[in-house]
């Protein structure tokens, strides 16, 4: 099941957007491998362009938004985005740059939405300067533990399972050029409590790239697993995303 991210935009905004408190986590390790220079960013599938914000209010650097979805880089206008940063229409097979333009490719849950890898890789390596760096935040196929949305909806984790793997990805990368340089596991204070990832499942079933191709009674078998938690008194653990550093 594709998702209609044109008619889903707002929804995804609703659930994506959060404060910039709440990933700072990421600010020190992006830091560290970012290269210093006055070239831009390329935040690639910005989405409503919350990475966007973060890189200019983090490090005061001009980026460039690539999305291919008029109602995503309609919403994140509206929210307004850096004065040094824009909107470009574009997907990440298809890189509208021709020479090495950027000190830094950033994709945030972007690679299992791809259908061709290997010409996404292959664009960033014509589009990124010498000793510029991928950086690629994801949940991967067989590193799925510390997801905590996957704990409650065993369903929504057999789809991620169909992702791309770790291995796959750095291997696509190497044939157009890249070295892996680290794998990190970045953790983030997602949910305060579970009623909150409860009332984002919900308002996220037909948007979240995990929940909406599942059947609606895995998705109300999740609502219940997840009721059920609450009861016993759980707390969400912090959610683990993968952070991979090709230069």
């Amino acid at each position: 099941m594709g998702i209609d991210y044109d008619k889903e935009a707002r929804r995804y905004r609703a659930g994506r957007e959060v404060p910039l408190e709440q990933i700072e986590p990421w600010r020190p390790f992006l830091s560290s491998f970012l290269r210093p220079g006055h070239e831009p960013l390329l935040d690639v599938g910005a989405g409503t362009g919350l990475w966007t914000r973060a890189f200019g209010a983090w490090f005061d650097a001009e980026v460039v938004a690539l999305e291919p979805s008029s109602g995503m880089r309609e919403v994140g206008a509206q929210i307004g985005l850096p004065s040094r940063a824009r909107y470009v229409a574009a997907s990440a097979e298809h890189l509208p740059f021709g020479r090495p333009t950027f000190r830094a490719a950033w994709l945030s849950t972007v690679v299992h939405h791809l259908t061709d890898l290997s010409a996404c890789a292959g664009d960033l390596r014509r589009a990124l300067g010498e000793g510029a760096s991928v950086m690629i935040r994801n949940s991967f196929s067989g590193r799925l533990e510390e997801v905590e949305l996957f704990r409650h909806f065993p369903a929504a984790a057999a789809v991620a399972a169909r992702w791309p793997t770790l291995e796959y990805v750095v291997t696509t990368f190497a044939e157009a050029g890249f070295t892996q340089n680290r794998v990190v596991t970045v953790r983030e204070e997602r949910w305060p409590d579970l009623h909150q990832l409860r009332d984002w499942a919900v308002a996220m079933r037909n948007t979240d790239s995990a929940l909406a191709p599942i059947s609606d009674a895995e998705f109300d078998q999740g609502l219940r697993n997840l009721e059920e938690a609450i009861a016993r008194g759980e707390r969400p653990r912090p959610t683990g995303t993968d952070l991979v550093v090709l230069t």
